[in-house]
Formats: C-alpha cells, sequence, structure tokens
C-alpha cells in the first residue's frame, strides 16, 4: 500500500511521483521530487550535500552547483519567502533538514490542518505564461559566435520583455545554461518556467542560419520552431517575428505600440551592432575577477566604436553610462569625472530614442548616487519598470532607493521582484540581504546569507553581511569567525575594517584602534579605502570628531556608503549630533 507525507496543506506520495497542495498537483521536476522525498523521510535528519549526490545523481555527473538551484527552486514551490526555512533548513557546513511536522499515513486524506501562525500559502512565482531563452548553441569553440550567441540571447529577451503578462528570465539567470547536459523540465523548474526558447546559430561569411525551437517545459512537448537565414542587422525583424509568434502561442494580447517597439532596430548599421553586441557580451559575462578593470574599459571600446558607426545609436550611450557609472562605483573613476562622462552618455541615449527601458533605469542611478535626487530616481525607476516590467535590475535599484528612504518592506518586496527574474544571481541575492540586515532583520539576514553562499561558496558580500549580522546579535566568536574566514580569501581594506567595526562593537577597542591604524597608513594597496567605512568604526569606538572627519571626507569623494546613511545602523552612536544631522541634509536625506 502506498505511504503518503502530509505536511500543512501538501500531499507527498513518493509511489506515485505526485506533490499535491489542497488535492491540486504542484508541478515539481524529477530531481527535485526525488530530493525532496528523501529529505522527507529523513525529516529531522541533517543529510549532507554528499549524501544527496550520491542519492539523486548517482549515475551522471552534474556541477556542484545544481544542488543548492535545486533547493533553492524547491523552496520557492513550498512557498517559503525569500530568507525563510520553514520547510528545508540550511544546517551551515553540514547539509540540509527537512524541518517541518510530518504526518505519515496509507490513505491520501486531508493533509494536517494550516497553521495560520506560520502564514502557509502556496506563494511559489506563477509559472503560466512564463519563458527562458536559453543561450544560442553553435558547433564550434568561436569568440565570433559566442558574442553573437549572447548578443541574440539577449536581444530576444529583451524583446519579449515588451509583450504585456509574460515572465521573460534575465540574460544573467539563462547564460550558464548554454553548455549544459540539464533535462529541460528540470531547467524548467530551476528558473521557474513553463516554456524555453531553444535556439542554434552558424555563421556564413556575413549571413547567419538561425533555428528555434519552443519547448513545454512539463512535458517537453515541440510547441512550434522554424528557421532564419539572413544578415545580421535583420535580427531586429527576426526577434520581432518570434516575439509575435511566441504571443500568440501564448494567447497574449499585444497592441499597435507593443508591436511597434517590437520592430525597432535602433541600428541599421551591421557592424555597429557586432560592436555594441561584444561590448554587452563582455558587461554581462566578467563583472568579477582580477580583470574586472580591463574588461570593463574592453566593453567601453566597443560601445565606442559602435558609436562611430552610428553616432545615434542609444543602446550604446546607456552601455557607455553604464560602464563609467561601474568604474566610479569601483573606485576607479573620480565623482566628477564620472558624473560628467555619465550625464553626458545620458542625454546623448535620449536624444537618440526616448523609448528604453535601460536609458531611464541609468538615469536613475544617476540621480540617486550623483544628484542625490530621490524622487527624481523613483520616478525614473518606475518608468523603466512600466516598459519593461521583466528588469531585474531596475527592480533591484528601486529597492536601493527604497532602502535608503528607510522603507524596507516595500525594499524587500521590490528586490525580491528582481529575484524572480534572475533567481541565483549573486548581485540580487546580496541586495536581499543587504536590506533584511538594514531593516534590523539580522536572523533573516544571516539565514538568506547562507542560502547565497549555497549558490557560490565565496562571495564576499554574503560573508560580510553575515558576520555584520552576529556582531548585531552580539554573537561576536561567530562574526569574528566568518569575517577571518572571508579575509583569509581576499585580505581588502574594507574587509579589515569590518574586522575592526566587529571588534569595537565588542569592546575590543584597543585591536579595533590596531586594523584601523594599519588600514589607514597601509599604502601599498593600490585599490583606495572607502572613509566611510573607517568611518563607521570611529563611530563604533564613540570617536564622534574622527567620524565625522571620515564622514566628510566620504561625501567629497562621493562614496556610494553614504546613500543609506540614514539608516545605517553602524552609525547608531552618531545619529544624536547635529553634525549627523547636516551631513543627512546635504545629501537630502532629511
Amino acid at each position: 500500500m502506498n505511504e503518503f507525507y502530509k505536511f500543512f496543506d501538501f500531499t507527498l506520495n513518493p509511489a506515485t511521483r505526485r506533490l499535491l497542495i489542497q488535492n491540486e498537483e504542484v508541478v515539481v521536476s524529477s530531481k527535485a521530487f526525488d530530493i525532496l522525498s528523501y529529505l522527507v523521510e529523513n525529516r529531522g535528519k541533517i543529510v549532507s550535500k554528499d549524501e544527496l549526490f550520491q542519492m539523486i545523481w548517482a549515475d551522471s555527473f552534474v556541477e556542484e552547483n545544481n544542488l543548492p538551484v535545486h533547493i533553492s527552486a524547491l523552496r520557492r514551490v513550498l512557498g517559503d519567502k525569500r530568507g525563510e526555512s520553514r520547510f528545508i533548513k540550511t544546517v551551515s557546513g553540514r547539509g540540509y533538514s527537512f524541518i517541518a511536522p510530518v504526518e505519515k499515513s496509507k490513505t491520501p486524506a486531508a493533509a494536517l490542518p494550516k497553521n495560520d501562525d506560520l502564514n502557509l500559502v502556496n506563494n511559489s512565482p506563477n509559472k503560466q505564461n512564463s519563458i527562458a531563452v536559453l543561450p544560442f548553441a553553435f558547433e564550434n569553440e568561436n569568440a565570433d559566435l559566442e558574442y553573437l550567441s549572447g548578443g541574440i540571447t539577449q536581444s530576444l529577451i529583451e524583446s519579449l520583455s515588451q509583450i504585456p503578462n509574460l515572465k521573460v528570465m534575465a540574460y544573467t539567470a539563462v547564460k550558464n545554461y548554454r553548455k549544459s547536459n540539464l533535462d529541460l523540465s528540470e531547467v524548467g523548474f530551476q528558473l521557474s518556467v513553463d516554456k524555453i526558447l531553444l535556439g542554434t546559430l552558424t555563421e556564413h561569411k556575413n549571413r547567419l542560419d538561425l533555428s528555434v525551437e519552443l519547448i513545454n517545459t512539463a512535458d517537453k512537448s515541440h510547441l512550434w520552431g522554424t528557421q532564419y537565414n539572413c544578415q545580421i542587422t535583420d535580427v531586429f525583424a527576426v526577434k520581432k517575428e518570434i516575439s509575435l509568434v511566441i504571443a500568440d502561442k501564448l494567447k497574449l494580447q499585444i497592441s499597435r505600440i507593443d508591436e511597434s517597439n517590437l520592430s525597432q532596430s535602433q541600428t541599421d548599421d551591421a557592424e555597429a551592432y557586432q560592436f555594441y553586441l561584444k561590448g554587452k557580451y563582455i558587461l554581462d559575462n566578467f563583472q568579477s575577477g582580477e580583470d574586472y578593470q580591463e574588461s570593463l574599459y574592453s566593453a567601453l571600446n566597443f560601445f565606442q566604436q559602435a558609436l562611430k558607426r552610428d553616432s545615434n545609436y542609444a543602446p550604446a550611450y546607456v552601455g557607455s553610462g553604464r560602464v563609467y557609472f561601474m568604474l566610479f562605483n569601483d573606485n576607479f573613476l573620480s565623482l566628477a569625472e564620472a558624473r560628467q562622462k555619465c550625464q553626458t552618455a545620458l542625454q546623448l541615449a535620449f536624444d537618440a530614442d526616448r523609448h528604453l527601458s535601460d536609458t531611464f533605469a541609468l538615469q536613475g542611478m544617476i540621480q540617486i548616487y550623483f544628484e542625490r535626487n530621490w524622487q527624481e530616481a523613483k520616478k525614473s525607476l518606475a518608468h523603466a519598470v512600466r516598459l519593461n516590467p521583466n528588469d531585474s535590475y531596475a527592480f533591484h535599484a528601486l529597492s536601493l532607493l527604497l532602502a535608503c528612504l528607510g522603507n524596507f518592506d516595500e525594499a524587500i518586496f521590490y528586490q525580491n521582484q528582481a529575484l524572480q527574474f534572475d533567481p541565483t544571481s549573486l548581485i540580487l541575492n546580496s541586495g536581499l540581504i543587504n536590506r533584511f540586515f538594514l531593516a534590523e532583520n539580522f536572523r533573516q539576514a544571516i539565514v538568506q546569507a547562507e542560502e547565497a553562499l549555497e549558490l557560490n561558496p565565496r562571495s564576499v558580500t554574503a560573508l560580510a553581511l553575515m558576520a555584520l549580522g552576529f556582531a548585531n546579535l552580539k554573537v561576536f566568536d561567530e562574526a569574528i569567525t566568518v569575517i577571518d574566514k572571508v579575509i583569509a580569501a581576499q585580505s581588502l581594506k574594507e574587509l579589515l575594517l569590518i574586522k575592526a567595526h566587529i571588534y569595537a562593537l565588542a569592546k575590543k577597542e584597543n585591536a579595533a584602534r590596531e586594523i584601523l591604524e594599519s588600514v589607514l597608513t597601509d599604502s601599498d594597496n593600490g585599490r583606495q579605502v572607502d572613509f566611510a567605512d573607517a568611518a563607521a568604526v570611529y563611530s563604533a569606538l564613540n570617536d564622534q570628531d574622527k567620524t565625522f572627519e571620515f564622514l566628510e571626507k566620504a561625501f567629497l569623494k562621493g562614496s556610494s556608503n553614504l546613500l543609506c546613511l540614514k539608516v545605517d545602523l553602524r552609525f547608531s552612536k552618531s545619529r544624536g549630533d547635529s553634525r549627523f544631522d547636516a551631513l543627512l541634509q546635504k545629501l537630502n536625506l532629511k
């Protein structure tokens, strides 16, 4: 006789491989079902990652991060909000444990009564009318084909994002699936989409052979497919046709304005388009590492070459503006130079085309970081989201703005919206940790950090915020252990200052001052100290004169760490000082 496992509104039947919620079947991929079944059958126990790998993937090779991606997707299906672990708990450094109460039964009777205190509902993202465009495949390892593959994939994502009521996964969410050996139903489950668009690409001189196929992820059935032979600039017409067909297959209505936007090409110059694709490919694929600065300047060079070919090419201006902004944010450009270059690029982009979501998103970031014009930034970012409801970057920026103003519930909501389109993004997950931390929800920040570290165990931001979370809970030994772990991997000045801050909170003032003075006098490291981080240590030490001396230096350099000064817990001892209020006024935060 079959055995059933019941937990809250869910019923799990391992024999028939079905998961029900209130007698309605929940779509779960094969491997995810195996993981859930094994964890439920071993409920209350800690199941190591190695044990899960041996049980679930014994006969196949999978990448190491495949397991945490499945766990994350399972949490979404079960209704766990991000940063919560009501069903599957991560036991740091050991594995996972199913912690919800389970009733074992021989009959598929009603599930356990709902616990209203947990407010459990099926909060999994609505997969209806959702799609992921996987990177176009190509036969030979050819650098030109690789950027073309990425560029065409991005173009299709941008085009499909303009279709109302269609959820489209971000390029950064799908870019690693080109060489994946996962079953398509697994990919669909991981990305929480019900449709996948596959494509292959072949180049013949200046012409492209494109083959596309629309797949239903639940049963891997073929919904539509076709082939194109075209010149590279014809991609704009091709992506419109593909978008219209997909809208028709999904029975989505498109207005005349939306259809007109789908056909916009921005440039008729094939070389300009290829230069732009190369720059965009670099920006979206090389956002870390030792050659980060070099990569940014390489992307900028391609955007500038595109603009030499076509001086009215709006996306290339936006790309240039993004590079200038990123160079400033990582202390490679001065405040004055970055502001001037970003604003020039923005104006030229608007002169060329006033209907790009990316342009308004860039405008919002300039208004936040350089102008401190919070209300106008909110309007710009809201308009970017209206133009492209799938823009994870715009949602992320809007969340940051709201957090800086102290609107934490909204900030967390919009950060979660961003993660709907790119659930494994390190930047977006780190943003959510930051929002929980600023809201003084330290325990949830630590849980979210653990989830982020499952996806990338070397995430500096996740580890640093986790350490600060422990410190604010006064678990200082654990805080020091965590920050020492990340310092051992990357001895960056900002990490050393975080350790000094933790020592100051723990009343180990001599140790804090020793680190602080060492960092401030060290001139060997080419990367500059963010004066706001030093000011935070002085504030924790209750040395207010030094605090405001360094806060003023940070203000003059345009430190991005001052954006959230109004709610930054590191300066709690400085908030009663009149100089603090004066600085908030200069930042337009008061």
